[in-house]
């Protein structure tokens, strides 16, 4: 490999054995295809890999978590192997082992008494939380600590942009927000759809101290007509918004296989047609609180309430022109 320094002139040529190009526009690609088959060692876990980021999942009951332990640890072995056979090295610094589940399951967890989590030798820590792709997920898959980040970028970027040297017009104003603050808001919303009002409400005050900054509105003032004005919609709405345009490109490209997979067709179900059943999916049947929030059942209740206009929608731009207009309706 040769490299090109700050003044112009290249470096002597040198011999890299192992991992991919450093600089250059094909190293992130390069990258991805040598670490490809980097789950191929695993054998009790179930892998997620995104870029240099790899996640391990592993199912068990109360019963049987120290075996479910042990599985992990069988499993990090292997993998560190891999990785010293390629010129790669597994960062246990990074490394977050969690316990998921409800929390009435988790209250009768004691994190002392379980096997403890190894690479290398290295014990490894539970963690209450992690972060996961930005995302921040509690133990008990609450979603408290995701909205309070949210709210606290929010209120932080409200007060530097209130202490800017000059004073911004309400268009200005527009375009600072919708593009400095509203990807707080936008970013996996889909994830935890499943939030309690309470949490709602508080992302939709913050939402609305950014309505309140772009109009200087006193903050007991109506500020429903604004949203009306500026053609933008509120958190429920916009979360409703992400979650059927997410499930209208899973259903339209069929991709990732395991969330199309879930989806069924009505008039896959039995052999009488219907009128709508290419475009009305089968209602799940559950019994719990939780899978009735769940993405699944949610953008399955959402969809097959949509007109059939939006529905047949040709192409996704036009998908989104129709679901928009539709949900800005309920502020008329």
């Amino acid at each position: 490999q040769q490299v090109k320094t700050c003044s112009g002139g290249l470096s002597e040529w040198q011999h890299n054995p192992v991992g991919v190009p450093q600089g250059s526009t094909m190293s992130s690609l390069l990258f991805t295809l040598y670490i490809n088959r980097i789950d191929e060692p695993v054998n009790f876990c179930r892998t997620m890999l995104y870029a240099d980021d790899m996640q391990m999942y592993i199912h068990c009951s109360l019963d049987t978590i120290d075996n479910a332990v042990n599985q992990i640890n069988a499993d990090l072995v292997m993998l560190c192997k891999w990785c010293k056979d390629h010129g790669l090295s597994l960062n246990a610094s990074k490394c977050k082992p969690i316990v998921l589940g409800t929390s009435r399951m988790l209250s009768n967890v004691n994190l002392n008494d379980i096997l403890p989590v190894t690479i290398n030798g290295m014990v490894l820590d539970y963690e209450q939380s992690v972060v996961n792709l930005g995302i921040r997920m509690c133990s008990t898959m609450a979603w408290t600590e995701q909205v309070n980040y949210i709210h606290r970028k929010v209120y932080q970027s409200l007060y530097r942009l209130k202490r800017l040297c000059f004073k911004p017009n309400v268009y200005i104003k527009k375009l600072l927000v919708s593009t400095l603050i509203f990807p707080f808001f936008d970013y996996a919303n889909a994830v935890y759809c499943d939030i309690n009002d309470e949490l709602l409400q508080k992302l939709q005050r913050a939402q609305n101290a950014c309505i309140r900054y772009i109009f200087n509105v006193p903050i007991d003032a109506h500020i429903t007509r604004y949203y009306k004005e500026l053609g933008w919609l509120k958190i429920n709405e916009r979360m409703e918004y992400n979650i059927l345009l997410q499930m209208h490109k899973i259903i339209m490209f069929g991709q990732p296989d395991y969330l199309f997979n879930q989806y069924i067709m009505m008039n896959h179900v039995h052999a009488r047609e219907t009128k709508f059943g290419n475009v009305t999916l089968q209602f799940p049947l559950h019994r719990t609180v939780i899978y009735n929030k769940s993405f699944h059942v949610k953008s399955i209740r959402l969809l097959n309430g949509l007109h059939n206009t939006i529905k047949h929608a040709p192409s996704i731009n036009l998908f989104k022109k129709r679901l928009k207009t539709d949900l800005l309706k309920r502020y008329e």
